[in-house]
């Protein structure tokens, strides 16, 4: 008995080492074998990187990684986590894989990796953020933040950011002078949603310093970020949050359930503050006459929620 536990410990072993696990943002997993990858079409790249006064250039072969995860039609994930055999984690969000070259390397200076030798090469960083003996990439979809204490209620929510923040030269609001000028916050995350429901969170600063909101010809609020994929951009914006604080445009009011259900909040506030109470609240003030929106909610209203 004890050298058949020892067997299946073994073959379960062997599996780990002789394979490459990716894990979607739903959980189903696909498991590449050496040959599998072996397989795909490899391109050459270089790297230089500097040891003590010495530049040691590596000539390497392998694929780029992006463009093998989208053919594979891995969609809808937000950040990537790389994991090596030893256990060692990398995580980032998608914005930064997308700004800069990341190879799935198969061999080094004409060496062939084995598969539990594969390396993940980022050309741009210093080699002590490479992954070495890849094991695992796990892809993660949108990570919930807590619900916001108080909403406040705006008209129009790009009119909105374009009177109480100044835009810059070309038009634009950049994140971080929003985060720190109209939630006075230096540290945490920007939440944003439009009005499809599409929603991203934003790291300040990593993700957020290239980040911007523009108003469109329809005064709609959108977000550019140049090195994140089109699909993920909430386009016509109806609320943003950063820590306790939320703006949320007034003709959305009637959505809030839905919104926060898509967002992920378990609760209003407090624990004891929950979505199942607040849905017990009159219909006047969950779907109030849209004909009166505007009376209904000046822009120095806030919706309390603790």
């Amino acid at each position: 008995m004890k050298q058949m536990v020892l067997s299946i410990m073994l073959i379960w072993l062997v599996s780990c080492l002789s394979s490459l696990e990716i894990c979607d943002p739903q959980g189903n997993i696909r498991i590449y074998n050496q040959k599998e990858l072996e397989a795909l079409p490899q391109e050459a790249f270089i790297t230089n990187v500097q040891r003590g006064t010495s530049q040691v250039t590596n000539h390497w072969k392998g694929i780029k990684l992006l463009p093998w995860l989208n053919e594979l039609d891995l969609i809808g994930w937000h950040s990537i986590t790389f994991v090596s055999i030893d256990g060692y984690e990398i995580s980032m969000h998608r914005a930064e894989l997308e700004s800069m070259p990341v190879w799935l390397a198969f061999s080094q200076n004409d060496l062939i990796f084995a598969l539990d030798e594969l390396r993940l090469v980022f050309p741009e960083l210093r080699d002590r953020f490479w992954v070495r003996a890849l094991a695992k990439i796990q892809l993660v979809g949108y990570e919930p933040a807590p619900a916001p204490h108080q909403i406040r209620i705006v008209k129009s929510l790009a009119a909105y950011l374009e009177e109480k923040i100044l835009p810059d030269a070309n038009g634009s609001i950049n994140c971080l002078k929003l985060m720190n000028q109209e939630f006075h916050s230096s540290e945490g995350s920007l939440i944003i949603l439009d009005k499809k429901l599409r929603k991203l969170r934003l790291e300040y600063d990593k993700t957020l310093k290239n980040a911007s909101l523009v108003v469109n010809s329809e005064a709609l609020a959108e977000l550019e970020l140049p090195d994140l994929s089109s699909s993920l951009l909430p386009r016509e914006i109806v609320y943003l949050q950063a820590g306790p604080y939320a703006l949320l445009q007034a003709d959305q009011y009637p959505r809030l359930l839905e919104l926060g259900e898509a967002l992920g909040w378990e609760s209003f506030g407090t624990p004891n503050n929950s979505l199942a109470t607040f849905k017990k609240l009159p219909p006047e003030i969950l779907e109030p006459d849209f004909a009166n929106i505007g009376s209904l909610f000046p822009d120095d209203l806030w919706l309390i929620l603790e």
